[in-house]
């Protein structure tokens, strides 16, 4: 019977010949070795060396052996994981991975690439920037994050509801990280915040994005922001949100902030005052957006001023007692997007709209105009290429009647396409404010109630005898939403109407739900118009403001 020594001698001549002259053939090629040798390890694994008949120097070289195979065995499993196709992906390709998991998914995924084989660990522990998204749940996770990373910018994300205790891994890193800070996001109960601000008073000149929430569902205690944070200087922030946190407005030296929100839980308790917000916006003169939430001031400001928002590129205030204050001291400018939504009901629409319409005139030139009811909230948005207003309100049904006459203070003259979703009795309204359309050639119209057949009989292309047509001459385009019988044979006498007085329509769309349009009124309408279309509304949510929503119903 052959010795283990002379056993691993021949594999060990198998295996380094494959390796020095890969070209000659063997028998099993790679797999052979790699079993044969196994073999090997599980019988040595098995024997005890510890044997009268073997030697100290036998044992010396059995030992040197084995490691050397194991060193073989490793090196075939790493050519072996390398020919795989996963490991033929470019390195600039693989260290994209982690950027397409979401946030709360990167915090141990590049822990676990870096244990798929050597070729990926190599890759992943080499480069720093995988190694920057802190979360410190774990103790080991956080020294792993905190020395891979090196000297590179981290984010870092604290969700600690009950806050730090003693042996927080938190405090692994507390002492060096807040130069490095790149973003900080810290979700805990206001109990706990004052504990764990304390921890960010040094400067942190990286710092771009902060994010504190101090947990809403606690909304009778919000904690305040404590003037000393990060050393008082909040100037190299681009963004900051505060999330049912109150804070001192306003700071100064925020020239480089571009996104800022305000999220106040103690609702219609204004947490700042409208001449504070305007201080603060005349310090952050690149803001692009501001979104306000619970945290509009109700009071109008002392004295008359205007505070001009160049760069603005959205402006969203809700839930507030009266959303509309603030739009009295801003200037918006060309191109912005502004949404005001309130959730107070009121019987009037023009409670909700600003005192004055001036602050808005760059944002005129209005090409498309939607009215849109469901249930008791209703909403007017007006778009065109110099920007976007919207105005949506919770309304009493005695109310919706006045949104025509709050409609009749905007500029309608260049209004080209226009939008009635649910409209009753918005469209009531409409009758009777002598709107200026004459520019509108596209009407979309969806059923409710019994309101389209009036509303549809006074669309004139010029003035009307009784004084209460909406006139809209260049009219070419209209779609409707109905299974009514009444509303195909007032769509048959509108067009029959308008052909007649020299200003026919091109197109009419009817979108019934169920069924398909009886193909009666087709043909009465084919009399009248060149071009006629049905379609079947299938009961789902309408993308009402899309801009193609006439042409696809």
């Amino acid at each position: 019977m052959r010795s283990k020594r002379e056993k691993m001698t021949d594999h060990q001549a198998i295996t380094m010949s494959a390796l020095i002259d890969p070209k000659e053939p063997r028998p099993g090629g790679g797999s052979l070795i790699f079993h044969r040798l196994c073999e090997v390890k599980e019988e040595l694994d098995r024997d005890s060396l510890s044997t009268s008949v073997a030697t100290s120097l036998n044992r010396d070289e059995l030992d040197a052996l084995y490691q050397k195979s194991l060193e073989v065995l490793s090196l075939i499993r790493s050519k072996i994981n390398m020919s795989a196709p996963i490991n033929r992906l470019p390195q600039e390709i693989l260290t994209l991975i982690p950027d397409f998991l979401n946030e709360r998914g990167r915090g141990k995924i590049p822990i676990v690439l870096s244990h798929v084989c050597r070729a990926w660990r190599e890759i992943f522990v080499s480069q720093a920037s995988l190694w920057t998204n802190f979360r410190c749940v774990g103790a080991e996770q956080t020294r792993v994050y905190f020395e891979r990373s090196k000297s590179s910018p981290i984010n870092l994300r604290l969700e600690i509801p009950l806050g730090l205790f003693p042996h927080d891994p938190f405090f692994l890193i507390a002492p060096h990280i807040t130069d490095r800070l790149k973003s900080l996001y810290v979700m805990t109960l206001p109990d706990y915040f004052q504990e764990i601000a304390k921890n960010f008073i040094l400067p942190a000149p990286l710092l771009e994005a902060l994010t504190i929430d101090g947990n809403y569902l606690r909304s009778e205690i919000n904690p305040v922001l404590p003037t000393a944070l990060f050393g008082g200087d909040l100037s190299f922030l681009r963004e900051l949100h505060l999330l049912s946190v109150r804070t001192e407005l306003p700071w100064r030296n925020m020239n480089n902030l571009t996104s800022f929100s305000l999220f106040d839980m103690q609702q219609f308790t204004a947490s700042a005052s409208v001449d504070q917000i305007l201080d603060f916006f005349e310090s952050a003169p690149h803001l692009r957006e501001v979104d306000l939430r619970f945290a509009a001031p109700s009071v109008h400001a002392q004295n008359r001023r205007l505070v001009s928002l160049t760069h603005l590129r959205r402006l969203s205030i809700s839930d507030c007692p009266s959303p509309s204050i603030l739009l009295d001291y801003l200037a918006i400018p060309i191109g912005a997007t502004v949404s005001i939504e309130s959730n107070l009901e009121s019987t009037r629409f023009d409670d909700y709209l600003p005192h004055s319409l001036d602050n808005l005139r760059n944002l005129s030139n209005f090409t498309k105009i939607s009215l849109l009811r469901e249930d008791f909230n209703a909403s007017m948005r007006f778009s065109g290429p110099n920007g976007e207003v919207t105005f949506a309100s919770l309304l009493g049904v005695d109310a919706i009647p006045s949104m025509p006459q709050s409609l009749a203070r905007f500029d309608t003259s260049t209004t080209q396409r226009m939008e009635i979703i649910n409209g009753y009795p918005i469209t009531d309204g409409l009758e009777v404010t002598l709107l200026s359309l004459e520019n509108l050639h596209t009407l979309m119209l969806s059923r409710n109630k019994d309101t389209l057949p009036p509303f549809l009989s006074r669309l004139s292309p010029g003035l009307s005898q009784h004084g209460s047509a909406v006139v809209c001459p260049k009219l070419k385009k209209l779609v409707i939403r109905t299974t009514d019988p009444v509303d195909m044979e007032t769509m048959v006498h509108v067009a029959a109407e308008r052909a007649m007085r020299g200003a026919p329509l091109e197109l009419v769309k009817v979108i019934s739900f169920p069924g398909a349009v009886p193909t009666q009124w087709v043909a009465e309408l084919l009399k009248h118009v060149p071009r006629v279309e049905t379609g079947v509304w299938d009961g789902g949510k309408e993308d009402y403001f899309s801009e193609d929503s006439d042409e696809e119903g």
